[in-house]
């Protein structure tokens, strides 16, 4: 797969697998998953581009680290994200080995935007708001778009399992979402920031349309004007496709819990 080994299933013995509502993750839980994106950044970029990762990972900026994977509609606007967004159910969903150490995680949301030109701006809101709220296998005449899975991280410990972790915690995260929705991601082509992002999109086999291509004004540490493109795939494709590879069907069986934001703990039955 693009030179790189393998993913290594059988890395997930006695692996277990935690889906938390983003505002029921644990602050010291989240800033351990920032030093695993701390190090497969590092892992990926060249060593002059270091200080990229200290401002998006808010190295020195903890609360803010844990706002933004919390909250996501406080990053509308800012480095690099569209304005006009809306994010709903965010989970960050972690894998943890037989010691109950976290080794990957995988944040989703649903999510809708809208641009409508001036002097109609101000029904941008409402328009965001009907469309989630709209099911994914509906189409609405003059709504546009739809509400998409936003996969907006996912990553593991280097070399741990060659993307076997995340893709685990992908495909848990993908059970709890609709399977006719669109799962999207997001890519700079060249950006070294984007090397995982980027073999994501090819073993998920999505596909990218280039009318969704958007330039970019601002993103920590890269050119301005650079472009941005879309990949989706359908929810449940993404999933098959997971566990068709060799391997694979072991994510199916692998125990899991889901933490919402008011304390209760569900469980998830094997398969």
């Amino acid at each position: 797969m693009s030179g790189r080994l393998a993913p290594n299933f059988e890395k997930l013995n006695g692996a277990s697998i935690t889906t938390f509502e983003a505002e029921a993750i644990q602050p010291d839980l989240l800033l351990s998953l920032r030093g695993i994106q701390n190090a497969k950044l590092r892992w990926d970029l060249p060593l002059e581009a270091f200080q990229r990762e200290d401002e998006i990972l808010r190295s020195r900026e903890p609360s803010a680290y844990i706002e933004s994977r919390m909250d996501w509609n406080t990053q509308a606007g800012h480095d690099g994200w569209n304005q006009n967004q809306l994010f709903r159910d965010p989970h960050i969903t972690v894998v943890f080995d037989r010691f109950g150490q976290p080794k990957a995680a995988a944040l989703t949301a649903d999510n809708t935007s809208s641009t409508l030109p001036e002097p109609v701006e101000w029904m941008n809101g409402p328009l965001m708001r009907m469309k989630m709220r709209t099911p994914p296998s509906l189409r609405v005449p003059l709504l546009g778009g739809r509400k998409y899975v936003h996969l907006r991280e996912a990553y593991e410990v280097p070399e741990y399992g060659y993307g076997a972790w995340t893709l685990a915690a992908i495909h848990r995260a993908l059970e709890l979402r609709h399977p006719k929705q669109q799962l999207a991601a997001y890519v700079m082509p060249g950006d070294p920031i984007d090397a995982e992002m980027a073999w994501i999109t090819r073993v998920l086999r999505m596909r990218r349309n280039p009318s969704d291509d958007r330039i970019v004004l601002g993103r920590p540490g890269y050119r301005a004007g650079a472009t941005q493109q879309r990949h989706t795939v359908q929810v449940g494709e993404a999933m098959d496709t997971i566990v068709a590879l060799p391997g694979g069907d072991v994510v199916r069986w692998i125990p899991a819990t889901i933490v919402r934001r008011n304390g209760e703990v569900a469980l998830k039955s094997p398969g």
